[in-house]
Protein backbone atom coordinates (compact mmCIF):
# COMPACT_ATOMS: atom_id res chain seq x y z
CA UNK A 1 0.00 0.00 0.00
CA UNK A 2 1.41 3.47 -0.88
CA UNK A 3 1.68 6.19 1.45
CA UNK A 4 -1.58 8.08 -0.45
CA UNK A 5 -3.55 5.06 -0.32
CA UNK A 6 -2.60 4.26 3.25
CA UNK A 7 -3.67 7.71 4.31
CA UNK A 8 -6.70 7.32 2.37
CA UNK A 9 -7.56 4.38 3.67
CA UNK A 10 -7.19 5.42 7.30
CA UNK A 11 -7.67 9.25 7.06
CA UNK A 12 -10.15 9.77 9.89
CA UNK A 13 -7.68 8.33 12.44
CA UNK A 14 -4.45 9.58 11.34
CA UNK A 15 -6.24 13.12 11.09
CA UNK A 16 -7.39 13.35 14.97
CA UNK A 17 -3.62 12.15 15.60
CA UNK A 18 -1.79 14.70 13.68
CA UNK A 19 -4.48 17.97 15.05
CA UNK A 20 -3.72 15.92 18.74
CA UNK A 21 0.11 16.44 18.08
CA UNK A 22 -0.50 19.90 16.83
CA UNK A 23 -2.71 20.87 19.98
CA UNK A 24 0.44 19.91 22.14
CA UNK A 25 2.48 23.32 20.28
CA UNK A 26 1.93 25.58 23.21
CA UNK A 27 2.51 23.53 26.29
CA UNK A 28 6.01 22.65 23.65
CA UNK A 29 9.33 24.50 24.58
CA UNK A 30 9.67 26.07 21.33
CA UNK A 31 6.38 28.36 21.74
CA UNK A 32 6.90 29.01 26.07
CA UNK A 33 10.51 30.29 24.97
CA UNK A 34 8.85 32.97 22.73
CA UNK A 35 7.40 34.28 26.60
CA UNK A 36 10.64 33.68 28.27
CA UNK A 37 12.15 37.84 28.30
CA UNK A 38 8.68 38.80 29.28
CA UNK A 39 8.29 36.21 32.04
CA UNK A 40 11.59 37.21 33.24
CA UNK A 41 11.26 40.65 32.97
CA UNK A 42 7.63 40.91 34.31
CA UNK A 43 9.09 38.31 37.71
CA UNK A 44 12.88 39.94 37.72
CA UNK A 45 14.22 36.47 36.97
CA UNK A 46 17.60 35.60 35.69
CA UNK A 47 18.04 32.99 33.25
CA UNK A 48 19.04 30.42 35.95
CA UNK A 49 15.99 31.38 38.37
CA UNK A 50 13.68 30.90 34.98
CA UNK A 51 15.80 27.91 34.08
CA UNK A 52 15.08 26.59 37.29
CA UNK A 53 11.54 27.25 37.74
CA UNK A 54 10.77 25.46 34.46
CA UNK A 55 13.03 22.34 35.19
CA UNK A 56 10.57 22.30 38.55
CA UNK A 57 7.54 22.63 36.70
CA UNK A 58 8.73 20.07 34.23
CA UNK A 59 9.88 17.49 36.00
CA UNK A 60 6.65 17.58 38.68
CA UNK A 61 5.05 16.94 35.01
CA UNK A 62 7.19 14.10 34.77
CA UNK A 63 6.01 12.76 37.94
CA UNK A 64 2.57 13.02 37.54
CA UNK A 65 2.74 11.19 34.07
CA UNK A 66 3.79 8.15 35.12
CA UNK A 67 0.74 7.49 36.71
CA UNK A 68 -1.83 9.42 34.05
CA UNK A 69 0.03 8.39 31.20
CA UNK A 70 -1.54 4.68 31.90
CA UNK A 71 -5.22 5.95 31.60
CA UNK A 72 -4.59 5.72 28.00
CA UNK A 73 -5.11 1.97 28.08
CA UNK A 74 -8.39 2.37 29.75
CA UNK A 75 -9.86 5.50 28.10
CA UNK A 76 -10.74 6.21 24.13
CA UNK A 77 -8.79 8.22 22.80
CA UNK A 78 -11.39 10.89 22.22
CA UNK A 79 -12.73 10.78 25.63
CA UNK A 80 -9.12 11.49 27.23
CA UNK A 81 -7.95 14.10 24.45
CA UNK A 82 -10.68 16.30 24.50
CA UNK A 83 -10.53 16.59 28.32
CA UNK A 84 -7.34 17.26 28.45
CA UNK A 85 -7.64 20.06 25.92
CA UNK A 86 -10.37 21.34 28.10
CA UNK A 87 -7.58 21.68 31.39
CA UNK A 88 -5.18 23.00 28.58
CA UNK A 89 -7.26 26.08 27.37
CA UNK A 90 -8.15 26.83 31.18
CA UNK A 91 -3.83 26.71 32.02
CA UNK A 92 -3.75 29.53 29.41
CA UNK A 93 -6.30 31.06 30.30
CA UNK A 94 -4.94 31.48 33.94
CA UNK A 95 -1.05 31.88 32.28
CA UNK A 96 -2.95 35.57 30.87
CA UNK A 97 -3.52 36.67 34.00
CA UNK A 98 -0.88 34.96 36.26
CA UNK A 99 0.54 37.82 38.63
CA UNK A 100 3.08 35.94 41.20
CA UNK A 101 6.17 33.69 40.68
CA UNK A 102 4.56 31.01 42.43
CA UNK A 103 1.64 30.79 40.30
CA UNK A 104 3.61 31.04 37.08
CA UNK A 105 5.09 28.01 37.92
CA UNK A 106 1.80 26.03 38.58
CA UNK A 107 0.88 27.42 35.52
CA UNK A 108 3.88 26.73 33.42
CA UNK A 109 3.47 22.85 34.96
CA UNK A 110 -0.07 22.92 33.64
CA UNK A 111 1.24 23.77 30.32
CA UNK A 112 4.27 21.26 30.25
CA UNK A 113 1.72 18.50 31.40
CA UNK A 114 -1.19 19.26 29.31
CA UNK A 115 0.69 19.82 26.29
CA UNK A 116 4.18 18.47 25.89
CA UNK A 117 2.87 15.24 28.55
CA UNK A 118 -0.51 14.24 28.05
CA UNK A 119 -1.51 15.20 24.58
CA UNK A 120 1.37 13.87 23.26
CA UNK A 121 1.54 10.45 25.03
CA UNK A 122 -2.03 10.09 23.97
CA UNK A 123 -1.55 10.88 20.22
CA UNK A 124 1.99 8.52 20.19
CA UNK A 125 -0.06 5.59 22.04
CA UNK A 126 -3.15 5.61 19.53
CA UNK A 127 -1.09 5.28 16.75
CA UNK A 128 0.73 2.37 18.15
CA UNK A 129 -2.19 0.53 19.02
CA UNK A 130 -4.55 1.24 15.85
CA UNK A 131 -1.91 0.57 13.53
CA UNK A 132 0.70 -2.34 13.53
CA UNK A 133 2.21 -2.83 9.89
CA UNK A 134 2.10 0.68 9.52
CA UNK A 135 2.75 1.78 12.56
CA UNK A 136 6.02 4.40 11.70
CA UNK A 137 4.04 5.74 8.50
CA UNK A 138 0.79 6.42 11.10
CA UNK A 139 3.11 8.07 13.23
CA UNK A 140 4.66 10.43 10.63
CA UNK A 141 1.90 11.35 9.20
CA UNK A 142 0.09 12.13 12.92
CA UNK A 143 3.48 14.40 13.61
CA UNK A 144 2.88 16.62 10.63
CA UNK A 145 0.59 18.22 13.30
CA UNK A 146 3.66 18.77 15.56
CA UNK A 147 5.98 20.46 12.82
CA UNK A 148 2.74 22.36 11.60
CA UNK A 149 2.78 23.57 15.23
CA UNK A 150 6.04 24.44 15.13
CA UNK A 151 6.08 25.90 11.63
CA UNK A 152 2.89 28.25 12.71
CA UNK A 153 2.83 28.74 16.84
CA UNK A 154 5.94 31.13 17.87
CA UNK A 155 5.68 32.92 14.75
CA UNK A 156 2.21 33.89 15.52
CA UNK A 157 3.02 34.30 18.85
CA UNK A 158 5.81 36.59 17.70
CA UNK A 159 3.38 38.98 15.35
CA UNK A 160 0.61 38.51 17.55
CA UNK A 161 2.59 40.15 21.25
CA UNK A 162 3.18 43.20 19.58
CA UNK A 163 -0.53 43.83 18.68
CA UNK A 164 -1.98 42.80 21.62
CA UNK A 165 0.53 42.50 24.22
CA UNK A 166 1.74 38.57 25.76
CA UNK A 167 -0.99 37.98 27.71
CA UNK A 168 -3.60 38.62 25.49
CA UNK A 169 -1.78 36.10 22.95
CA UNK A 170 -2.07 33.48 25.50
CA UNK A 171 -6.21 33.77 25.53
CA UNK A 172 -6.05 33.22 21.56
CA UNK A 173 -4.19 29.89 22.33
CA UNK A 174 -6.93 29.04 24.73
CA UNK A 175 -9.61 30.00 22.57
CA UNK A 176 -8.25 27.77 19.87
CA UNK A 177 -7.85 24.75 22.35
CA UNK A 178 -11.20 24.77 22.96
CA UNK A 179 -13.33 26.32 19.80
CA UNK A 180 -10.90 24.98 17.00
CA UNK A 181 -9.03 21.37 18.59
CA UNK A 182 -11.11 20.03 20.81
CA UNK A 183 -14.35 19.93 18.51
CA UNK A 184 -12.33 19.16 15.41
CA UNK A 185 -10.87 15.96 17.22
CA UNK A 186 -14.46 14.83 19.40
CA UNK A 187 -15.78 15.13 15.72
CA UNK A 188 -12.89 12.88 13.77
CA UNK A 189 -13.38 10.23 16.50
CA UNK A 190 -17.08 9.94 17.28
CA UNK A 191 -15.76 6.38 14.98
CA UNK A 192 -12.48 5.37 16.58
CA UNK A 193 -10.36 2.42 14.97
CA UNK A 194 -10.63 0.92 17.78
CA UNK A 195 -12.87 1.02 20.29
CA UNK A 196 -11.19 -0.53 23.00
CA UNK A 197 -7.62 0.04 21.60
CA UNK A 198 -7.28 -3.96 21.45
CA UNK A 199 -4.05 -4.96 21.58
CA UNK A 200 -4.99 -8.49 20.69
CA UNK A 201 -6.63 -7.27 17.49
CA UNK A 202 -4.48 -3.89 16.41
CA UNK A 203 -0.97 -3.88 18.21
CA UNK A 204 0.45 -7.17 18.35
CA UNK A 205 2.96 -8.67 20.57
CA UNK A 206 6.28 -7.90 21.49
CA UNK A 207 9.68 -10.00 22.31
CA UNK A 208 9.36 -13.30 23.14
CA UNK A 209 5.38 -12.76 21.48
CA UNK A 210 4.34 -11.53 24.45
CA UNK A 211 2.60 -8.09 25.72
CA UNK A 212 5.12 -7.19 28.18
CA UNK A 213 3.47 -5.85 31.49
CA UNK A 214 5.15 -2.28 33.00
CA UNK A 215 6.95 -4.00 35.86
CA UNK A 216 8.40 -6.68 33.55
CA UNK A 217 9.90 -4.06 31.10
CA UNK A 218 11.59 -2.83 34.51
CA UNK A 219 12.90 -5.65 35.23
CA UNK A 220 14.68 -6.56 31.74
CA UNK A 221 18.40 -4.73 31.42
CA UNK A 222 16.72 -3.82 28.00
CA UNK A 223 15.19 -0.68 28.65
CA UNK A 224 17.41 0.52 31.31
CA UNK A 225 20.36 0.41 28.55
CA UNK A 226 17.88 2.12 26.01
CA UNK A 227 16.59 5.03 28.47
CA UNK A 228 19.09 7.53 28.19
CA UNK A 229 19.50 7.30 24.36
CA UNK A 230 16.03 7.31 23.99
CA UNK A 231 15.70 10.40 25.98
CA UNK A 232 18.62 12.47 25.01
CA UNK A 233 16.69 14.49 22.38
CA UNK A 234 14.14 15.90 24.50
CA UNK A 235 17.20 17.51 26.78
CA UNK A 236 18.87 19.21 23.81
CA UNK A 237 15.87 19.45 21.45
CA UNK A 238 14.01 21.31 24.37
CA UNK A 239 17.34 22.98 25.72
CA UNK A 240 17.74 24.23 22.23
CA UNK A 241 14.50 26.28 21.61
CA UNK A 242 14.28 27.34 25.43
CA UNK A 243 17.70 28.82 25.29
CA UNK A 244 16.65 30.99 21.67
CA UNK A 245 16.71 34.22 23.25
CA UNK A 246 19.98 33.73 24.62
CA UNK A 247 21.55 32.13 21.49
CA UNK A 248 19.94 35.28 19.63
CA UNK A 249 21.50 37.39 21.70
CA UNK A 250 24.95 35.79 21.64
CA UNK A 251 25.19 35.49 17.94
CA UNK A 252 23.81 38.91 17.62
CA UNK A 253 20.53 37.83 15.66
CA UNK A 254 17.08 39.52 15.51
CA UNK A 255 15.18 36.58 17.74
CA UNK A 256 12.21 37.31 14.68
CA UNK A 257 14.18 37.16 11.94
CA UNK A 258 15.85 33.89 13.11
CA UNK A 259 12.39 32.33 13.67
CA UNK A 260 11.53 33.68 10.80
CA UNK A 261 13.87 31.81 9.04
CA UNK A 262 15.39 29.04 10.61
CA UNK A 263 11.74 27.57 12.53
CA UNK A 264 9.71 27.13 9.06
CA UNK A 265 13.62 25.22 7.38
CA UNK A 266 13.00 23.27 10.57
CA UNK A 267 9.58 21.99 10.05
CA UNK A 268 9.60 21.49 6.74
CA UNK A 269 12.87 19.36 6.90
CA UNK A 270 10.97 17.61 9.67
CA UNK A 271 7.91 16.74 7.95
CA UNK A 272 9.95 15.66 4.68
CA UNK A 273 12.45 13.38 6.87
CA UNK A 274 9.45 12.13 9.11
CA UNK A 275 8.10 10.52 5.88
CA UNK A 276 11.72 9.14 4.76
CA UNK A 277 11.97 7.59 8.56
CA UNK A 278 8.66 6.18 8.14
CA UNK A 279 9.04 4.10 5.31
CA UNK A 280 12.62 3.36 6.36
CA UNK A 281 11.47 1.99 9.77
CA UNK A 282 8.31 0.06 8.28
CA UNK A 283 10.56 -1.83 6.10
CA UNK A 284 13.79 -2.45 7.86
CA UNK A 285 12.20 -2.28 11.17
CA UNK A 286 12.74 0.13 14.05
CA UNK A 287 15.49 -1.71 15.46
CA UNK A 288 17.98 -1.46 12.31
CA UNK A 289 17.50 1.98 11.85
CA UNK A 290 18.01 2.64 15.89
CA UNK A 291 21.40 3.30 15.42
CA UNK A 292 20.68 6.52 12.85
CA UNK A 293 18.44 8.72 14.98
CA UNK A 294 20.36 10.71 17.08
CA UNK A 295 22.45 11.68 14.34
CA UNK A 296 20.65 14.58 13.03
CA UNK A 297 20.63 16.38 16.10
CA UNK A 298 23.78 15.44 16.63
CA UNK A 299 25.51 17.23 13.46
CA UNK A 300 22.39 20.24 14.00
CA UNK A 301 24.08 21.82 17.92
CA UNK A 302 27.81 20.92 16.45
CA UNK A 303 26.87 23.37 13.62
CA UNK A 304 24.72 25.61 15.90
CA UNK A 305 27.57 25.88 18.27
CA UNK A 306 30.22 27.12 15.33
CA UNK A 307 27.36 28.75 12.98
CA UNK A 308 28.34 32.47 12.77
CA UNK A 309 25.92 33.71 10.68
CA UNK A 310 21.95 33.49 10.44
CA UNK A 311 21.63 31.83 7.45
CA UNK A 312 24.29 29.34 9.08
CA UNK A 313 21.55 29.56 12.37
CA UNK A 314 18.57 28.55 10.46
CA UNK A 315 20.75 25.45 8.18
CA UNK A 316 21.38 24.22 11.63
CA UNK A 317 17.93 23.99 12.74
CA UNK A 318 17.05 22.47 9.10
CA UNK A 319 19.63 19.52 10.45
CA UNK A 320 17.99 19.21 13.53
CA UNK A 321 14.53 19.02 11.55
CA UNK A 322 15.87 15.21 10.50
CA UNK A 323 16.48 14.51 13.99
CA UNK A 324 12.96 15.45 15.34
CA UNK A 325 11.44 13.19 12.35
CA UNK A 326 13.84 10.22 13.52
CA UNK A 327 12.97 10.56 17.03
CA UNK A 328 9.07 10.87 16.35
CA UNK A 329 9.74 7.65 14.59
CA UNK A 330 11.59 5.87 16.76
CA UNK A 331 10.94 6.69 20.06
CA UNK A 332 6.80 6.27 19.11
CA UNK A 333 7.32 2.89 17.27
CA UNK A 334 10.01 1.21 19.52
CA UNK A 335 8.20 0.40 22.45
CA UNK A 336 5.25 -1.19 20.48
CA UNK A 337 7.96 -3.49 18.15
CA UNK A 338 9.60 -4.52 21.50
CA UNK A 339 7.20 -5.16 24.25
CA UNK A 340 3.66 -5.37 22.63
CA UNK A 341 0.56 -3.19 22.59
CA UNK A 342 -1.48 -4.02 25.05
CA UNK A 343 0.09 -2.40 28.07
CA UNK A 344 1.30 0.17 25.88
CA UNK A 345 -0.64 3.29 27.49
CA UNK A 346 1.52 2.43 30.85
CA UNK A 347 5.02 1.74 29.38
CA UNK A 348 4.82 4.62 27.47
CA UNK A 349 3.87 6.31 29.78
CA UNK A 350 7.03 5.76 31.93
CA UNK A 351 9.24 6.84 28.89
CA UNK A 352 7.27 9.64 28.38
CA UNK A 353 8.08 10.71 31.82
CA UNK A 354 11.75 10.06 31.48
CA UNK A 355 11.32 12.21 28.15
CA UNK A 356 9.41 15.03 29.99
CA UNK A 357 11.84 14.92 33.05
CA UNK A 358 15.47 14.95 30.63
CA UNK A 359 13.87 18.00 28.91
CA UNK A 360 13.54 19.75 32.31
CA UNK A 361 16.94 19.39 33.23
CA UNK A 362 18.19 20.58 30.43
CA UNK A 363 17.18 24.04 30.53
CA UNK A 364 17.64 24.38 34.29
CA UNK A 365 21.77 23.06 33.45
CA UNK A 366 21.66 25.48 30.62
CA UNK A 367 20.19 28.28 32.77
CA UNK A 368 23.45 27.63 35.33
CA UNK A 369 26.04 27.20 33.22
CA UNK A 370 24.65 30.62 31.52
CA UNK A 371 24.86 32.18 34.54
CA UNK A 372 28.21 30.92 34.95
CA UNK A 373 29.56 32.56 32.14
CA UNK A 374 29.28 29.44 29.65
CA UNK A 375 28.49 30.82 26.21
CA UNK A 376 25.18 28.86 24.75
CA UNK A 377 27.58 27.86 21.35
CA UNK A 378 29.76 25.93 23.56
CA UNK A 379 27.01 24.11 25.32
CA UNK A 380 25.60 23.00 21.86
CA UNK A 381 29.74 21.89 21.02
CA UNK A 382 29.29 19.46 24.17
CA UNK A 383 25.78 18.24 23.62
CA UNK A 384 26.32 17.25 20.12
CA UNK A 385 29.49 15.34 21.24
CA UNK A 386 27.29 13.17 23.43
CA UNK A 387 24.87 12.53 21.33
CA UNK A 388 27.71 11.45 18.95
CA UNK A 389 28.87 8.98 21.50
CA UNK A 390 25.25 8.01 21.95
CA UNK A 391 24.71 6.60 18.91
CA UNK A 392 27.98 4.78 18.96
CA UNK A 393 26.52 2.49 21.82
CA UNK A 394 23.00 2.28 19.82
CA UNK A 395 25.31 0.39 17.32
CA UNK A 396 26.36 -1.99 19.97
CA UNK A 397 22.17 -2.34 21.30
CA UNK A 398 20.73 -3.28 18.07
CA UNK A 399 22.95 -6.43 17.66
CA UNK A 400 22.20 -7.30 21.15
CA UNK A 401 18.39 -6.83 20.08
CA UNK A 402 18.57 -9.04 17.04
CA UNK A 403 20.16 -11.63 18.62
CA UNK A 404 17.57 -11.68 21.02
CA UNK A 405 14.99 -11.72 18.45
CA UNK A 406 17.57 -14.88 16.61
CA UNK A 407 17.39 -16.49 20.50
CA UNK A 408 13.77 -16.67 20.53
CA UNK A 409 12.75 -12.80 20.81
Amino acid sequence: MSLWEFFRSNARWLSAGAMISLSTGFGQTFFISIYAPYFREDFGLSHGEWGGLYMIATICSAIVLTQSGRLSDFFRARTLAVLVILGFAAVCVGISLVQSVAMLGFLVFGLRFCGQGMLSHISVVAMGKWFRAGRARALAISHLGFSAAEAIFPAGALLLIPIIGWRYSWLVAAALLLFVAGPIIFWLLQAERSPQASAESQGGPGLFNRHWTRPEMMRHWLFWAMLPGLAAPSWVGTTVFFQIAPLTEEKGWGILDYAATAYPAYSVVAIVASFAFGVLADRKGVVNVLPLYLLGWAFATILLGFADSLWMGALALGVAGTGTAAVSIIVGAIFAELYGAKHLGGIKALFAAASVLSSALGPGLSGVLLDAGIDFSTQCIGMGAVLFAISGMFIILRAQILQMRAEGG
